[in-house]
């Protein structure tokens, strides 16, 4: 143990494994592989968790940073060496904080970073108080703790304030004629709740007010406004269905949840078309741009698309609607992404054709952040390629991304591809970053905070043009804007069950929050099971690219 130093801050270290030391007490946390080692003599304690994948990343440390910044600039920072879990380490003097984060850095013996953990902004006065963190391994994926329902068709979002957020889902992938889809709303954060390991539940979809509401939600969306005006910290949760498959009840509510307090706020709003299993995307400006999904979808396999788009306007809370009935193809499992600030690109999909075909198309329109829309013949950009599940994003230079999707394969049926363009801030041209080191269809994108992109999940192989999840992936990979390039984290193969996500998964959740990182939760794993994981990557930081 370190000899102490006027000590104001202390470590209490959670690991896989702990002992007693003079002066602390150790208790289990129930459930957990986790040991806490509770500092009585010292005011401070710094309470350390490690994802549930990583249970010896202590021993790949040989030295421990900490760090304690406040809203006047960084404090100090203290180095820490020949440290064991269960250890006390002690810090110099710190006095009062306002405001302020602690963050651990572990290096390897090269001194490369490869730990990261930051907490919640504190205050803490006379140097009392509690500090709780994650400490995860950079640039990977650390698992939480797992569900206790399966989440097919979730939504998240990141608060703005260091929570992620998840809204509802479905336990239950097969088709049925029961309400299954949960009306739960839950939140993570380490330094507030529980062991730090697991969402807690914080509230629940309000009660049906019209006959046209349901109660719990599957295949909705949940959307930070973003922008400038008062309601830019509102997320809104949009459509979704009484089930994942079975979903003659499909939904027209909205919700507008209010991180601030927790609750939602009271409205009169619904949206304009009746939709699942859609597109929302944020403009950049504040407002929501809702396309493509479904409006009706049976066991029978009988269906229809919308064939309108829905925008919020995140200033006055109103919605308008646009017709796109006159367009040649159609936005059904379209892509849809932020493109600088000219507003949402929209490319691809599938039309419906006769007897049962149903072809993709490479077409494009575009909804300025005014409400004005282009339609495909007049914005004349096309992808590449014609491509449905595909995913994109836009890029921090204005450019946008897409990768992966499913085409016809000339031997019939449908192909997934391992493809991925980008097109230019211009739109004049589109050029090829690919391949992706999986072909993937039905995975989600998102821009990370340091500007590069997760791809995640998704399936390698596409038997029907809607549900496939035989050969669910629970790999993923980055994509680094400048080089162009995209790495596996970590290296996986694609029969792994396991791999970036605790459990295989089409079409996850994701959420990015700047303070914490990207979430990546729920989704339809292999066998139709909906996945319980949840699984969080850390980005390494700027200055230690």
């Amino acid at each position: 143990m370190l000899p102490p130093h006027r000590p104001l801050l202390f470590l209490g270290i959670l690991a896989a494994c702990g002992g007693d030391e003079p002066g602390t007490k150790t208790t289990t946390v129930p459930g957990e592989d986790i040991v806490v080692v509770e500092t009585q003599e010292f005011d401070v304690e710094l309470r350390v968790l490690l994802p549930t994948n990583e249970p010896a990343l202590f021993s790949d440390i040989v030295t421990l940073d900490l760090r304690v910044d406040d809203d006047s600039g960084e404090v100090g920072t203290w180095s820490f060496t020949d440290f064991a879990s269960g250890d006390v380490l002690s810090a110099d003097e710190l006095g009062a904080l306002s405001a302020a984060t602690v963050t651990l850095l572990g290096h390897d013996e090269d001194g490369t970073l490869i730990a990261l953990g930051t907490s919640d902004p504190i205050s803490i006065e006379e140097g009392s108080g509690t500090v709780s963190l994650l400490l995860s391994r950079v640039d990977d994926f650390g698992w939480l703790n797992a569900f206790a329902k399966g989440l097919a068709g979730t939504a998240a979002a990141g608060d703005g304030q260091g929570r992620l957020l998840v809204f509802g889902g479905s336990e239950n992938v097969e088709n049925s004629s029961a309400i299954d889809a949960q009306s739960s709303i839950w939140a993570w954060s380490p330094q507030e709740l529980g062991d730090g390991l697991s969402f807690v539940e914080i509230g629940a979809f309000p009660e049906p007010t019209r006959a046209s509401d349901i109660w719990g939600h599957t295949g909705h969306s949940a959307t930070r406004l973003g922008g400038t005006h008062d309601n830019q910290d509102l997320i809104l949760v949009a459509g979704g269905a009484t089930g994942y498959r079975n979903s003659s009840t499909v939904s027209d509510s909205v919700v507008l949840w209010d991180p601030a307090s927790d609750t939602a706020r009271e409205t009169s709003l619904a949206l304009p078309t009746r939709r699942f299993h859609h597109e929302a995307t944020a403009d950049g400006s504040g407002n929501v741009v809702i396309s493509g999904g479904l409006g009706h979808y049976s066991s029978a396999g009988t269906f229809t698309n919308t064939t309108s788009i829905d925008i919020l306007s995140g200033a006055s809370l109103a919605f308008d609607s646009i017709s796109v009935a006159g367009e040649d193809h159609q936005y059904l499992f379209h892509g849809a992404a932020q493109w600088g600030d000219r507003g949402v690109l929209l490319c691809g999909g599938v039309d419906f054709g006769e007897g049962g075909s149903y072809p993709p198309h490479a077409k494009c329109g575009l909804v300025s952040p005014s409400g004005v829309y282009t339609d495909m013949d007049t914005l004349g950009i096309e992808l590449p390629e014609p491509r449905f599940h595909h995913a994109m994003v836009g890029l921090e230079d204005g450019r946008v991304l897409v990768t992966g999707g499913a085409t016809w394969s000339e031997s019939g049926g449908f192909e997934v591809t391992d493809t991925a363009w980008v097109l230019d801030a211009n739109g004049t041209s589109w050029t090829d970053v690919g391949p992706l080191h999986k072909a993937r269809a039905q995975h989600r994108m998102a821009r990370l905070p340091d500007g590069r992109v997760a791809v995640v999940g998704g399936t390698h192989s596409l038997a029907t043009w809607f549900f496939s999840s035989a050969d669910a992936l629970a790999c993923a990979e980055i994509f680094t804007p400048g080089r162009d390039d995209f790495r596996e984290v970590p290296p996986c193969l694609a029969t792994d069950e396991t791999g970036a996500l605790p459990r295989a998964a089409i079409r996850p959740a994701l959420a990015v929050e700047r303070a914490v990182g990207l979430l990546a939760v729920g989704g339809v794993g292999r066998e139709d099971a909906a996945s319980t994981g949840a699984a969080l990557y850390v980005p390494r930081p700027d200055d230690a690219q």
